[in-house]
């Protein structure tokens, strides 16, 4: 690897991994054994892409894993220069049916999709009926996104101060999984994920900005709010709108009054019925919501 030290906002990292020895490796070079005593197996898309007899290589270990029931991680770390995205795309379809956590871009997730789609919500619930059950979506400066047991939650940056953002997706990645070996919940994992990927920004080189856990633990628990935004519910980013079809008249106001209990201020009231009309007025004059109307 040779790295061009940084000017402002350029980055230039040239890798020379033609003929590298992790090209040659073969399912007996592997130390699977290793495999009996470990929780997770994470992969990336870097191994892959350097032969095509790691392709094979790498099948070896994923079996293993899986039927040992370890949780299998693919940092998809798509490098264009090493592969195109057909043989990308091919390799890591036929690797995804062992994985259980899915890291990448949004361009990275396409990837997996051969699709272009930008929606977020839409891009992780397609990657999610692939087969992971989590799919965490790195976002750089705006954080990260990430739909775990059926949730999507929403964590913003921590503001650094810039130095090198090498290494930066694979701090991010031990973050997260490092939260996961300490049974730390989904929400925590990606809070963790953000502020390791924000900590190898602020050092030149890949790993020497990274933190012992307790130092680690003490920085997260001492972020004030404004500099490490706690994670927001699954709605937060996006708005999920109630449609309210209303059939009889004397359930308008029950139903208003639990919407509003329940912190719900923007609804979608369903013209099926005369009734709908006037549930709209009643919900416009009681001036704690804000209503839509549309035909069912």
């Amino acid at each position: 690897m040779f790295k061009v030290p940084s000017v402002g906002d350029s980055r230039q990292v040239y890798y020379f991994r033609s003929g590298a020895a992790a090209s040659k490796l073969a399912p007996s070079d592997l130390p699977l054994e290793l495999l009996s005593d470990s929780r997770v197996f994470h992969v990336t898309g870097i191994f892959p892409s350097l032969s095509i007899q790691n392709c094979q290589t790498l099948q070896s270990p994923l079996r293993r894993a899986k039927k040992s029931g370890l949780i299998v991680s693919l940092d998809v770390n798509y490098r264009s220069v090493l592969w195109d995205r057909e043989d990308a795309r091919a390799v890591l379809h036929d690797l995804i049916k062992y994985v259980d956590i899915v890291f990448g871009d949004l361009e990275e997730l396409n990837l997996l999709l051969d699709a272009d789609a930008e929606n977020v919500i839409d891009v992780l619930c397609a990657v999610i009926d692939l087969g992971p059950q989590e799919v965490i979506l790195k976002q750089a400066e705006l954080g990260a996104t990430a739909m775990i047991d059926n949730q999507v939650w929403r964590q913003e940056i921590i503001e650094a101060c810039v130095a090198d953002t090498v290494g930066a997706g694979d701090a991010f990645v031990a973050g997260y999984l490092s939260g996961l070996l300490v049974g730390l919940p989904g929400q925590l994992r990606l809070k963790r994920a953000v502020a390791c990927g924000a900590l190898a920004c602020q050092d030149l080189g890949d790993w020497e900005g990274a933190l012992s856990r307790i130092e680690l633990e003490k920085l997260l628990s001492s972020l004030p709010v404004r500099s490490l935004n706690e994670i927001r519910p699954p709605w937060s980013g996006f708005k999920i709108v109630p449609l309210v079809v209303i059939d009889e008249a004397e359930h308008v106001m029950p139903l208003m009054d639990a919407l509003e209990a329940g912190g719900i201020s923007i609804i979608e009231i369903g013209l099926r019925t005369p009734v709908a009309l006037n549930a709209i007025r009643m919900a416009v004059n009681r001036g704690s919501f804000t209503v839509a109307a549309g035909a069912l």
